[in-house]
């Protein structure tokens, strides 16, 4: 068992006074400068008339925004996308009564992690069917109620927009509440995350909520960092107990705690390592959680492309994947997917194959064509492996399948996944494009590439 009490992990009155007053004081001097970064809003009374809504209504709405993007993307990339977002659907409203398809996704195409995509537009649409004054202000209503949210976008939302004091907990809020409190467990799950969301709903300032919750993140994400953290300037460091436990073993001295009250049962007590003795804050707070290993996947994929009789445009052949799996919904180019099995022996004879499954043999004209070679894509839970072939078809091409032909400015705006994308720019050996301005966002025009019968050689 643990060497100390669980009071260890508890800060008394005068304390948490502190640490509320350095932790704000640091976020008004270094706080970073953010599109979604606003005030947030006194609320008016619940039979106020709309227009006294309209305010706290969209600060809502930016927050929302800005939150379920930030999940697992970085700041500088969500920058552009929310911007983008922000002006093409301004508005809660704007949102909600927006298609999916054609005017939500393509928004976030290229972003990943596309569930977090359709669970913004869920929660849009049921708050926009809610009276204001029937939205509720409790994170707990707001996970259980309203469509794709869990608890820390709830209490992100509510305390940054509506100033509610409701705490928040993310990986960096993790990191610093596992540090300063001392907390040697993994603070994802079970006991250790039942305590740390105890300890942040006790520390988060009632009178500025939303201020001391973004400067808990922005202090993991800038100082108290995974794996260099900077104590020499954290402004909580004075009361950081695994900073002050660092420092007496750097004195090569032996810890004593008190254990009037019985031994801790959150924290590990595994013995520390001399690992750990050289870089305790880093290697004990807090324990990290084991991660799943990667599955090998591996698939073939096509760019087919022909050129517009009429507009003489560039044209390329994508579909949607299935609505199960792996990108559900979205669209790609034509892809054969092995699996975990291994690539066929004589992947020209696959593309042959290919061919047949997909085109129409009366009208297919193959001008030329060539391997581009495997490119990997990264998901948390898939290491895929994508042989790409490159093919410059006749105009006449038509499919067997459910294909469409779109046009390569089309494809910024289509709701394309970023595998897809990835493939595309090898086979065509283009640099990462940046994204499209706004002044020129459209919807995709597709084309039935079955239905098409186009006489003229591309």
């Amino acid at each position: 068992m643990p060497n100390h009490s669980l009071n260890l992990h508890s800060y008394n009155e005068d304390e948490i006074k502190q640490f509320r007053k350095h932790l704000i004081d640091f976020y008004e001097e270094t706080k970073r400068v953010l599109p979604w970064r606003k005030q947030g809003c006194d609320l008016p009374h619940k039979d106020a008339p709309l227009n006294e809504w309209e305010t706290p209504i969209q600060r809502l709405y930016e927050v929302l925004v800005s939150e379920i993007m930030l999940q697992q993307t970085r700041v500088e990339t969500v920058k552009r996308y929310y911007n983008k977002w922000i002006e093409t659907l301004p508005t809660l409203k704007a949102c909600a009564e927006a298609d999916y398809n054609t005017q939500v996704m393509p928004l976030w195409s290229g972003m990943g992690f596309y569930t977090r995509c359709k669970r913004l537009h869920q929660a849009c649409q049921y708050l926009a069917g809610l009276k204001p004054s029937e939205i509720p202000l409790s994170a707990e209503k707001w996970a259980k109620d309203i469509p794709g949210v869990g608890p820390y976008t709830a209490g992100a939302v509510l305390s940054i927009a509506w100033k509610q004091p409701t705490g928040i907990v993310d990986g960096n809020v993790i990191r610093v509440l596992s540090r300063t409190l001392a907390i040697h467990s993994d603070c994802s799950k079970g006991k250790g995350n039942t305590l740390i969301w105890e300890l942040a709903n006790a520390l988060v300032d009632p009178q500025r909520p939303g201020d001391f919750n973004q400067a808990l993140m922005e202090l993991g994400a800038v100082t108290c960092t995974a794996q260099s953290p900077q104590c020499s300037i954290c402004p909580v460091s004075d009361i950081c107990k695994g900073y002050k436990e660092q420092v007496i073993i750097s004195d090569k001295q032996k810890l004593k705690y008190d254990i009037e009250d019985g031994p801790c049962n959150v924290c590990a007590s595994d013995p520390p390592s001399a690992e750990t003795m050289q870089n305790w804050v880093v290697s004990r707070y807090p324990i990290r959680p084991q991660k799943t290993k990667q599955r090998e996947e591996r698939a073939l994929v096509v760019i087919f492309q022909k050129t517009d009789p009429e507009t003489k445009e560039k044209l390329f052949l994508i579909r949607k994947r299935p609505t199960v799996g792996l990108l559900a919904g979205l669209w790609d180019f034509p892809t054969i997917e092995y699996g975990e099995d291994a690539w066929p022996k004589d992947m020209e004879a696959e593309f042959q194959r290919c061919l047949k499954i997909w085109l129409d043999e009366e009208n297919l004209c193959v001008k030329k064509h060539q391997s581009r070679g495997r490119y990997l894509h990264i998901f948390s839970h898939i290491r895929k492996t994508s042989h790409v072939f490159f093919a410059i078809v006749t105009a006449d091409t038509k499919t067997k399948e459910d294909f469409f032909w779109i046009s390569q400015s089309d494809l910024d705006h289509v709701g394309m996944c970023e595998l897809g994308l990835k493939n595309y720019r090898g086979a065509l050996e283009l640099k990462k494009r940046k994204l499209t301005t706004l002044s020129n966002f459209k919807s995709p025009t597709l084309i039935s590439a079955k239905q098409q019968n186009v006489k003229t050689e591309a």
